[in-house]
């Protein structure tokens, strides 16, 4: 977790893949689900106001989501080297 400045310093000192192991984004994902799974990953404010009553996403049920739209784009056609 990043608090402050002295995080983001050591951060910076560390080799990338000591800091970041996952091979892609959808690793990183499934990393966060199985580490936070029933934390908040998303507070989504429907219309934007701050008087809204959020709609709150844990980390298990945005991962399940990527999860879901990755194997609708695949079922459609779309691979690994598409953009």
């Amino acid at each position: 977790m990043i608090c402050g400045l002295d995080d983001i310093k050591n951060l910076e000192k560390t080799p990338w893949r000591e800091a970041m192991p996952a091979k892609s984004t959808y690793e990183l994902f499934a990393s966060a689900a199985a580490k936070w799974k029933d934390r908040t990953a998303i507070d989504f404010l429907p219309t934007g106001s701050p008087g809204d009553e959020p709609i709150t996403i844990s980390f298990e049920q945005f991962f399940m989501r990527v999860t879901q739209a990755a194997n609708m784009f695949n079922g459609l056609g779309v691979g690994t080297q598409d953009t």
